[in-house]
């Protein structure tokens, strides 16, 4: 069984630009990945790891980085059973997520952050029109024709949503708008949301 080496994060930096095909992996559970996370990062945790890592990354031979909190225990594990299954070329951060923040890289709360990132910056790009939460509850109380989709996966929406909203995925939201909004005179507002996390080791970072 071979071994996985370790990379610090400065390394990581330049992996994650440089162009070729990596699989980087948050072995942490679910909630703890949406706390505090890289950018580019895919939750894949150690509980689930043999069920799903073929699905996320089926070619066994790619670039492999996991890392969990601390990089003390929980990557090396999953970096071991990764190697159990086939995986030929695996990396575990040194120091884990603590690490990448003490470098003064940034941790990003929430999930699908990339895809978020996205549309903030076709909204700067586009000049997308805003409204003010009090502005929307003011429309929806006076019954104004407004609708509401809200582009978070279902499992965010069910947790909590706008009063009136109807659950739109981002991926779907070109597929069924017009299923979901007839008239194109009525004005839709979509919600979404991305919130980095700062460490205390480094200033905060307002994501683009």
């Amino acid at each position: 069984m071979s071994m996985a080496k370790e990379i610090d994060a400065a390394t990581l930096k330049e992996w994650l630009h440089d162009g070729w095909e990596i699989a980087l992996f948050d072995v942490r559970e679910h909630g703890q990945y949406g706390d505090g996370h890289l950018f580019y990062a895919t939750s894949l945790p150690y509980s689930r790891l043999e069920v799903d890592a073929l699905r996320l990354a089926p070619r066994k031979s790619v670039r492999t980085v996991v890392y969990d909190d601390s990089g003390v225990e929980l990557a090396a594990l999953a970096a071991r059973r990764l190697a159990a299954i086939g995986y030929s070329d695996v990396h575990v951060l040194q120091g884990g997520a603590r690490a990448w923040a003490a470098s003064g890289l940034t941790l990003f709360s929430g999930v699908n952050v990339p895809s978020k990132t996205f549309g903030e910056l076709v909204e700067e790009v586009y000049h997308t029109p805003r409204v003010t939460v009090a502005e929307l509850a003011a429309m929806i109380e006076k019954g104004e024709d407004v609708v509401v989709l809200d582009g978070r996966p279902v499992e965010e929406f069910r947790k909590m949503n706008i009063p009136t909203a109807i659950c739109c995925p981002n991926g779907e939201l070109a597929y069924r708008v017009k299923a979901l909004v007839a008239n194109e005179s009525t004005r839709i507002v979509t919600d979404s949301q991305i919130n980095p996390t700062p460490f205390p080791e480094h200033p905060p970072v307002v994501a683009a």
